[in-house]
Formats: structure tokens, C-alpha cells, sequence
């Protein structure tokens, strides 16, 4: 899991915290209703309450993290796993999740919208596609995602295309389920059962969106590896033929060339949030530097130009440049627009002289353009 690349994203970006504590009691709540499960000491049970309920206080993920139960129990057969879902220790864990609902009724707060929407219509092709993408990414790294990008784009315009897949896709899985039930013993079967339902259970409120954020596999990804744990095992005992010798070569080749190139990804993946880092740095110092008092007071349009969204597979301003000048400057008279080109932004500028138009550079430094010349001003 450390050596995994494809979740960087959650580490590296200051907005993932929250999904990060949400994680950390969720998979806390987890472990605690195991331990009452085991044991039967009731305050087990009620820290497990606690944990889910505080998941839910960091993110969105947090109603649906009491399902996690569903694949510990999964162990223990598609039977027992049915019982689970009716026991009223397991229904009790979603009374926070009802109370959560309904306060974010009350208060007004967003459901489905934005990147946060499903369109049923494409609610099947979606749940397929960002499975396989989700999983491209926790096996291959955060570069998946452009591959990922291409592919939806192509299946998009060729729906007849994407429908033939999916009926492949389920054949094939189909066959593959048959194959893992000839062919895998019963502990490898509780394995390989655990770590489908974690792994889709971690991805609920996401699978069904129209895209795929490298962040979201995090959790994801702690269900794939017991997967890569058998198919490791697996391939030991299959070279075992060969001798011991060379079975146990070829696997730590194989775990070492696997983890080599994690690593790599996770160093570029490193840079580019170093570079971002920069960039905002950058963005703040030449904000300084051009900033006038009457900025404070008066009502002024700031138009921001060719501002940079992504450095590399890093975020630098997707959201969250209002909030910045709005730290630096504290007016909220102030109008801040980010504007398609020079042109447009100059032409919505010179209504007053005392708007600004700023470009933002390659570095992430701002150019401060005459309303005027249409060019940058020369600062002493």
C-alpha cells in the first residue's frame, strides 16, 4: 500500500485532508464492530457507532462506510452475509448516516450536482467504465488517467461501440467467476469476496459520476491488495515447477520491478505538486508587489487571464482564486473574473480606469497589463 502510486493525489493536495480522517474512522469503525463481532463486549459495538459517525463529519463517503461490514461478513459465506444484512446491530450503524441526511436537508447543502451528478442513462456505462479506471489507476499509477480520458472520450462518441464492450465485459466476468470457483480454494474465495465488496463499496457515491479523481481510489485500493497478495501467491506456486530457486527469483523481480515503477510515479507525481506549490507562491509575491491600497476601499474588477488550473497531474487553482485575493485584499466589493483571453478581459476592464487586468505567467507570476496598450507595464 505505501509503495502504491495511483492515490498520491490525497496526500500530496491540502483539500483531501478531510478524506483522509474520513477514512481513518471509518476503517476505525470497521475494526472495532469486528472486535464486537468476535467478542460481544458491548462497548466495542458503541466506539464502532462512534467511529462511523464521525467519518461523516470529513466527507460524503462516510454514508456508505458502514457497508464495509458487508464484506467482512462475506467470509463467512453469501448465507451468512445475507443474515448480516437484516441484524439489527448492523442496521443500527446507519442511524448517524439518517441524522447526517436529514441535517444537510435542513441546512440547504447540495446533493446531486455539478461533478457530483448521475445521469441514470448513463449510470450502467459509467459504474463499468470508472470500475476499470479506478482499477487501471491503483495497478498502473495516476498516468492511467489520461488513457482512462481517451478511452471515455472515444466510447462517448461510439456508444453502439461501448454497448458491444459491456456485453463482453460481463461475458467475460462471468467466465471468470466460474473460473475462480474451480480453481480457487475456500480461503482464497473469502479473499477474493472481501476484496471486491471493499472495493466497490469504497467507490459507491463515485463509481456512477461522470469522471475519475485518482483521490477517491484510496480507499479502494486497501481492497485490491489482498487481490495482488493471492495473484503473487499464485504465481510462486505456478514457477515451483521450475524450483525454488527460480520461483522465488522471478516473483521478487516481479515485486521489485512493480514497486520501482510505483515509485517513479510517485516521484513525478511529487514534482508536479512541487511545482504547483511554486506557482501559488509565485501567484502571491507578484500580487504583492502590484497591490494598491485603494484595492482595500474602492470597488474594483481584478480580471485574471490564462489562469493555470493544473501543473503536470497537480491542481493550482481548479477553484480557489477569489478566496485567495480575497485573503490578500479583504474587500468583498471586489469583482474577481477569470476571463477566457486578453482581449475579452481588456474589454470588460476599461469601463473603469481603475480596474486591473493580470496575466498570469509560466511561472505563476502575474504581468500587470495596461488598460491602454493591451501590454504589460514595466514595474519599477
Amino acid at each position: 500500500f505505501i509503495i502504491l502510486s495511483g492515490y498520491t493525489e490525497i496526500i500530496f493536495w491540502i483539500s483531501t485532508t478531510g478524506y483522509l480522517f474520513n477514512v481513518m474512522f471509518g476503517l476505525l469503525g470497521l475494526l472495532l464492530f469486528i472486535k464486537w463481532d468476535e467478542t460481544r463486549k458491548i462497548y466495542y459495538y458503541l466506539f464502532s457507532i462512534i467511529g462511523f459517525s464521525l467519518a461523516l463529519l470529513f466527507h460524503e463517503l462516510g454514508v456508505v462506510l458502514p457497508l464495509l461490514v458487508l464484506a467482512y461478513k462475506s467470509k463467512d459465506g453469501l448465507n451468512e452475509l445475507k443474515k448480516t444484512i437484516f441484524r439489527k446491530d448492523f442496521l443500527v450503524l446507519f442511524i448517524p448516516v439518517i441524522i447526517y441526511l436529514i441535517v444537510r436537508l435542513l441546512t440547504n447543502s447540495h446533493w446531486f450536482n455539478g461533478d457530483y451528478s448521475y445521469n441514470l442513462l448513463k449510470l450502467p456505462f459509467n459504474f463499468v467504465g470508472n470500475a476499470l479506471g479506478y482499477l487501471a489507476v491503483i495497478v498502473l499509477g495516476p498516468n492511467a488517467i489520461s488513457f482512462y480520458e481517451k478511452l471515455r472520450t472515444l466510447t462517448k462518441e461510439h456508444l453502439f461501440i461501448s454497448m458491444v464492450l459491456i456485453v463482453i465485459l460481463a461475458g467475460l466476468l462471468a467466465r471468470f467467476y466460474k473460473t475462480i470457483l474451480s480453481i480457487f480454494k475456500n480461503d482464497e474465495k473469502q479473499i477474493i469476496s472481501f476484496s471486491l465488496i471493499f472495493f466497490f463499496v469504497a467507490l459507491l457515491p463515485f463509481i456512477g459520476l461522470g469522471n475519475l479523481t485518482s483521490r477517491y481510489s484510496y480507499l479502494a485500493t486497501m481492497g485490491i491488495i489482498p487481490l495482488f497478495v493471492i495473484f503473487v501467491k499464485r504465481l510462486y506456486g505456478f514457477l515451483l515447477s521450475s524450483g525454488k530457486n527460480v520461483a522465488v527469483a522471478a516473483v521478487l523481480i516481479f515485486v521489485l520491478s512493480f514497486s520501482m515503477f510505483n515509485i517513479v510515479s510517485m516521484q513525478q507525481t511529487f514534482a508536479d505538486w512541487a511545482g504547483a506549490g511554486v506557482k501559488v507562491n509565485n501567484f502571491f509575491v507578484s500580487f504583492d508587489s502590484l497591490y494598491s491600497n485603494y484595492w482595500t476601499t474602492d470597488s474594483v474588477e481584478l480580471h485574471f487571464v490564462n489562469v493555470p488550473i493544473t501543473y503536470g497531474q497537480a491542481w493550482v487553482f481548479p477553484v480557489g482564486l477569489q478566496d485567495a485575493v480575497w485573503f490578500a485584499v479583504k474587500n468583498d466589493r471586489n469583482k474577481i473574473s477569470q476571463d477566457p483571453d486578453l482581449q475579452t478581459a481588456l474589454s470588460l476592464a476599461r469601463k473603469s480606469p481603475y480596474n486591473k487586468v493580470l496575466l498570469f505567467n509560466d511561472d505563476g507570476s502575474l504581468s500587470d497589463i495596461s488598460l491602454k496598450t493591451g501590454k504589460p507595464i514595466k514595474q519599477k
